[in-house]
């Protein structure tokens, strides 16, 4: 099949522009998230001329409303981010000594006692990596009075990441995020900290938004992209570019006789463990679903088109082929999935595809407030369009399927690894 229309990008970007300006911080269980939804089932009705399936989950979420660490006597005041479902400070904060720690991960001993103290922790790598997240957990256990934890993720705004749930340990300990620049490092041996965190705990629901667009076989594809966000941020490349991607191709589809049916979702719950992905695949028969195919991480031209294919060699060779029908550059890999929903496939044994724009211009500015429409290019909305819809174009003319519907062991692997580590965060 060969689609006779072209993408619209711009009203793709129009989509994008309205989550962003309209619904930003999209966090799961969040009025912005309700909203977000409302506008969601309105895109597909009008797009796709009927109205979506939507499951509610209820969820807990955290509002972080104010975080700071002063070095006592008379020091800056310094602001940061509430981390996980933390405890509140008194009104009148924390005040204890500061005892400073570097996590150079495995093999990392200490010998100090930080019991009632204010720990600052500064890391060798990404303070959410495995090896470097137990020893922060240790620390925890050692019942600190609050914890004070350096970002080098970017120089000028602090990263926002998933709030953990409010029973866990994290949760017992007044504990913010505060940029490494703007920590004053030296001489802190022996003084004292004030530390003030206040946050609240707050209930809600996580949507999934879907429409099933039926073809002649029963086999279905999943094309998907998440809604939510994490705190403080319109979520633009992450991923309010995927969602927008996603009504128009499904707009495009509802157009024609198919081969395959598809089901186009908008998942909540991915920023708090791929909660949204996990629901459904609970809730509705995946016995029938072929391929996953994920839209998540589009950023902004200049770039190239990433592919990560999680299944055998044929489908491989399948997506490959299309490299060379587009005039957009292209890449695609075999690998392990990475921290997308499509690893909650792969735990399934279902291959799936997760398709992503990268710039080329390395940023941190994912989970951050960078993440804005501000500077977004709507060209890589429509090559990203143009790039799936040619990828479904050749899926469509398969008579049968070529590819086997099950995910390589080392693949598969992979993925139990990754959801054995989330229990890091949450014990």
């Amino acid at each position: 099949m060969e689609f006779k229309e072209e993408f619209n990008h711009l009203a793709a970007f129009r989509t994008m522009r309205a989550l962003c300006e309209r619904y930003s911080s999209r966090v799961s269980g969040s009025a912005q998230e309700l909203e977000a939804m409302r506008y969601i089932i309105q895109q597909f009705r009008k797009k796709v001329g009927y109205y979506p399936v939507v499951d509610q989950y209820p969820v807990k979420f955290y509002k972080g409303q104010y975080a700071s660490i002063q070095i006592l006597p008379g020091g800056e005041i310094i602001e940061g981010k509430p981390m996980w479902m933390t405890l509140n400070s008194p009104s009148n904060g924390v005040v204890a000594e500061i005892k400073q720690l570097l996590l150079e991960g495995e093999g990392t001993n200490y010998i100090e006692n930080i019991t009632g103290k204010i720990v600052v922790i500064r890391t060798s790598e990404d303070y959410l990596s495995p090896d470097i997240f137990i020893q922060i957990k240790n620390i925890y256990k050692q019942n600190p009075s609050g914890v004070v934890i350096l970002s080098n993720y970017h120089p000028e705004v602090i990263r926002s990441d998933v709030f953990f749930r409010n029973y866990s340990i994290f949760s017992e300990i007044p504990t913010t995020i505060i940029s490494e620049a703007q920590f004053p490092l030296e001489d802190l041996e022996g003084k004292k900290g004030k530390l003030v965190i206040f946050g609240e705990i707050d209930v809600g629901n996580m949507f999934n938004v879907s429409v099933i667009i039926p073809g002649s076989k029963k086999e279905y594809i999943l094309i998907y992209a998440h809604h939510d966000t994490v705190e403080n941020t319109q979520g633009a490349r992450n991923n309010a570019a995927g969602v927008a991607i996603l009504l128009e191709l499904a707009k495009i589809l509802s157009r024609y006789n198919l081969n395959y049916s598809y089901r186009f979702i908008s998942l909540g719950g991915k920023e708090i463990g791929l909660e949204g992905m996990k629901k459904l695949l609970e809730d509705y028969d995946p016995s029938k679903v072929i391929l996953g195919i994920n839209i998540d991480g589009v950023d902004s031209t200049p770039g190239k088109i990433l592919s990560i294919v999680t299944g055998d060699e044929q489908l491989f060779e399948l997506i490959e082929s299309t490299e060379h029908s587009i005039p957009i550059p292209t890449e695609t890999i075999r690998n392990s999935p990475i921290d997308g929903d499509n690893m909650v496939l792969a735990d399934k044994n279902i291959p799936s595809l997760r398709v992503m724009f990268k710039g080329e211009q390395e940023r941190n500015i994912n989970h951050t407030e960078l993440d804005t429409i501000d500077d977004y290019d709507p060209e890589s909305l429509k090559k990203m369009g143009e790039y799936l819809m040619k990828i479904i174009s050749v899926l469509e003319q398969m008579e049968k399927r070529v590819f086997s519907k099950k995910v390589p062991e080392d693949f598969k692997k992979s993925a139990e690894k990754y959801f054995n580590n989330l229990l890091l965060y949450q014990e």
